[in-house]
């Protein structure tokens, strides 16, 4: 049975962003949802104005993610495209760039059909550049254990997000990474987030897994300022 993980990357502190400085991005709240069989799951959260949702959906089978909407907002936006591995699990993306009202929200994640293992995590974050907050992003597949997909910031302080789908295996996290605990009783499933990227140029990311094949895909989010 395939397995994923989801890796996170993010800082606090609320000001400019500099080459030697606090990134002003803080992981407000996060929650996980699953499919309980009808094609879609949601959470509730109570979000502030001004701040950013960021989410990862990942599932499997032949069907398409519909949509990630938000009660009150503008749907989520895609952050690329679907990456596929191998045996057949999907990884993608999504944001909302600024909250328009704050107050209490259902959000949503649909796809075209049941489907086996469907799961999006969500988090609200503030810090990002909310008029223009995706840097960089890409995705990739491969074997071997020990997934890597390379982005090259452009501004300092960028907010970097991960999801990687592997055969089995647990996630071994890097130096200095928190990890995050998903709950789907199906798979394996963990996260980690770290204060920030750091300065601009090239970024490795990369994970350890016990078995191939892999997907991964990574996003970068700017800072206020950046």
């Amino acid at each position: 049975m395939p397995r994923n993980f989801v890796s996170l990357f993010g800082s606090g502190g609320d000001v400019l962003p500099s080459a030697g400085g606090p990134s002003p991005f803080v992981l407000i709240q996060s929650q996980v949802a699953t499919d309980g069989g009808g094609g879609s799951a949601s959470i509730n959260m109570t979000v502030t104005e001004g701040n950013s949702l960021i989410a990862i959906s990942h599932w499997s089978d032949a069907v398409t993610l519909t949509s990630i909407t938000c009660s009150g907002e503008s749907n989520l936006s895609a952050i690329g495209s679907v990456i596929t591995s191998a045996n057949s699990t999907k990884l993608h993306m999504l944001r909302l760039d600024a909250i328009t009202a704050s107050g209490a929200k259902t959000i949503t994640c649909t796809w075209s059909a049941p489907t086996a293992n469907a799961q999006f995590w969500l988090a609200e974050i503030s810090g990002g550049n909310t008029a223009s907050l995706l840097g960089q992003e890409g995705g990739t597949t491969g074997t071997g254990t020990t997934p890597t997909i390379n982005l090259t910031t452009a501004t300092n302080g960028e907010m970097g997000l991960v999801a990687c789908s592997a055969e089995g295996g647990e996630l071994t996290p890097g130096a200095g990474f928190t990890v995050i605990v998903l709950s789907n009783t199906n798979l394996w499933e963990e996260g980690e987030y770290k204060l920030d990227l750091g300065a601009a140029g090239l970024k490795t990311l990369s994970m350890t897994v016990g078995s191939a094949p892999w997907a991964i895909k990574a996003a970068t989010f700017k800072a206020l300022g950046g």
